[in-house]
């Protein structure tokens, strides 16, 4: 009896430990993980916008608008989502050009 015991405490104990590693871990990268998937979504919505736009601005998380150089809104990028994948949700992206340019 002794024996589980002491087993069961020795285990608590280790896990207690690596529990709160990684608690730290994660609050310590939290902040940069973040930062680099809102790089991520930036530069996709980069990917769909027109060439001319030269800033790509996040109304939200799921909508960028592209502006050109003046500041004018030139296009919009949306990320779509499906819940119903196969492997989990489906992201797509698609750009909408809301405005006529002149070459």
């Amino acid at each position: 009896m002794k024996k589980i015991i002491r087993l069961t405490t020795s285990l608590t104990l280790i896990s207690a430990v690596c529990a709160a590693i990684l608690a730290t871990v994660n609050a310590v990268t939290a902040g940069r993980i973040n930062t680099i998937k809102e790089k991520m979504k930036q530069n996709a919505a980069r990917l769909v916008l027109p060439r001319s736009v030269r800033t790509v601005d996040a109304l939200n998380e799921k909508v960028f608008a592209g502006k050109a150089a003046d500041g004018r809104v030139l296009a919009y990028a949306v990320i779509g989502e499906s819940p119903a994948g196969y492997g989990g949700p489906i992201e797509l992206k698609k750009s909408a050009v809301i405005k006529a340019f002149a070459a």
